[in-house]
């Protein structure tokens, strides 16, 4: 960009797993501590603008505490007046394994928020000219069509929430 144009400022953030070990309050506290006196002061110091969450927002897939989801909403979701958010539906955020259709961020969030997005699908999204793959969770249902925007792309750029099959993580 040209001199004293603005330029768009991006933060990425993943694995958020609110309500991690049953809603354990001393795991909670420590999360949110985080974002409270680090991430969310770090986006306003440096005029974030977007921030993508690439899955797994929430840990557990059959159900959100109404603890956990009060403050989810009031800690974090809340804290996005000004910054739009992008949220990528993870394998935790999913009630099925073969399907996004049924997920905690369509639940929670979707159309709720003026400046929340939440992608269960494969899709292009442009950012200042410069477009971004999002691929959600990858699964039976829509693996066909997740494929398909891969070949099709003119993104150079994709972003996920992606499996590493077969890759051994931990030995043994």
């Amino acid at each position: 960009s040209f001199y004293g144009a603005r330029r768009l400022k991006i933060a990425l953030i993943t694995d958020t797993h609110f309500g991690v070990r049953n809603d354990n309050s001393n795991f909670n506290d420590y999360f949110f501590e985080f974002y409270e006196k680090q991430f969310f002061p770090y986006l306003e110091e440096n005029d974030i603008t977007d921030v993508i969450h690439l899955g797994d927002v929430m840990d557990r897939r059959k159900f959100v505490s109404y603890e956990t989801a009060k403050d989810f909403r009031e800690r974090f979701v809340n804290k996005f007046a000004n910054i739009n958010l992008h949220m990528l539906v993870g394998n935790h955020d999913t009630f099925y394994k073969n399907t996004n259709d049924v997920n905690s961020l369509q639940e929670l969030v979707d159309g709720k928020f003026r400046n929340i997005k939440v992608y269960s699908e494969a899709q292009e999204v442009e950012f200042d000219g410069c477009k971004i793959l999002f691929m959600p969770w990858i699964n039976s249902q829509n693996y066909i069509h997740s494929m398909g925007m891969i070949d099709e792309t003119t993104a150079q750029i994709c972003m996920g929430h992606l499996e590493l099959n077969g890759f051994e993580m931990q030995k043994g």
